[in-house]
């Protein structure tokens, strides 16, 4: 059983009953147990709109360029004064703080400049992708990685020039 807190809320994850899946070579069965949940509430930010200037396809792009070229992605999860989601907003990775921890009571938190100003955004209120991580937990900027690369490239080739 695993736990996890996702907007807001904590969900509970447990085994799936193996008998009630269908059979392996049944793709029709499999199609019908995978289906996209089209009645969702958040199906349509997902899947069509996700906020007012933005095509889902747009904010897709940009968090997948945010992933392949920062250490992560970034959204914000935009409700409306009752708490319920009615928009996502991509965040550039460049303008978000890494996320973390509130000791004493362990809510996540980021900050975000825009605007000339810093503003916090607590669990529940945005979402972060992690990017590339190797040994640790930390994600590494794959910018800096290939610095690192290109770096170690040009000290070879110069000893190289000199042992020439």
């Amino acid at each position: 059983m695993k736990r996890f807190k996702l907007f807001g809320k904590t969900y509970e994850i447990r085994a799936a009953d193996v008998k009630t899946l269908p059979s392996v070579s049944d793709d029709s069965a499999w199609q019908m147990y995978l289906q996209k949940a089209r009645d969702h509430p958040l199906y349509k930010l997902l899947y069509i709109l996700p906020n007012r200037t933005t095509t889902a396809y747009e904010l897709m792009q940009m968090l997948v360029a945010n992933l392949l070229l920062t250490r992560g992605g970034y959204l914000r999860i935009v409700r409306d004064r009752y708490g319920f989601i009615r928009g996502l907003k991509n965040l550039p990775t460049a303008n978000c703080s890494e996320v973390y921890t509130n000791r004493e009571n362990g809510e996540q938190y980021i900050y975000v400049k825009g605007d000339g100003m810093i503003e916090t955004l607590r669990e529940g209120d945005f979402v972060f992708i992690p990017g590339f991580r190797f040994g640790d937990r930390t994600p590494e900027d794959p910018m800096t990685i290939a610095a690192s690369v290109l770096g170690l490239n040009d000290s070879m080739t110069q000893y190289a020039q000199r042992g020439f």
